[in-house]
């Protein structure tokens, strides 16, 4: 593990390849976590890429782009046609794909747990499913399904 530069870099090479970057500041606080000083409810993920709204859109998932629409955010040229052919009926919802907020939310554990695996954390499956409000048996699954971090 390295610091410099106000972050902190963090590569572990146990069957998959981690490459973790992030500020210092959590450093502290994730060592406290994984040795169970601090709950794990004081800690929030807040590294998350923004969703394509067109891709989801287009998958069936419509709810994305028009809140964005309905909150006034701005528009590219292919956000509006896909919005056009929404309103007209044109395209229909193929299947029902996984909500993005479950996506990400299972995201952020399966991200959680190799944290506090990478800093030898004791019970982790424990912490994770108190902290998300998870089964225990959810936990291994979504390791499985989530090989690499997104």
């Amino acid at each position: 593990m390295k610091g410099g530069d106000g972050g902190i870099r963090l590569t572990a090479e146990e069957g998959n390849r981690l490459l973790l970057e992030m500020p210092s500041k959590y450093l502290e606080l994730f060592e406290a976590m994984a040795s169970g000083k601090e709950k794990p409810e004081h800690f929030r993920l807040h590294w998350r890429e923004a969703p394509d709204l067109t891709k989801r859109a287009l998958l069936g998932d419509f709810e994305l782009l028009i809140s964005h629409f309905e909150r006034g955010g701005a528009l590219t040229d292919q956000e509006r046609r896909t919005l056009a052919k929404i309103a007209r009926g044109k395209l229909p919802r193929m299947g029902r794909p996984p909500q993005t907020k479950t996506e990400t939310r299972n995201r952020d554990i399966v991200r959680f747990v190799k944290i506090l695996k990478a800093y030898g954390g004791k019970r982790v499956v424990d912490v994770a499913a108190k902290k998300f409000e998870v089964d225990h048996s959810y936990i291994p699954k979504l390791e499985k399904n989530n090989q690499t971090p997104q």
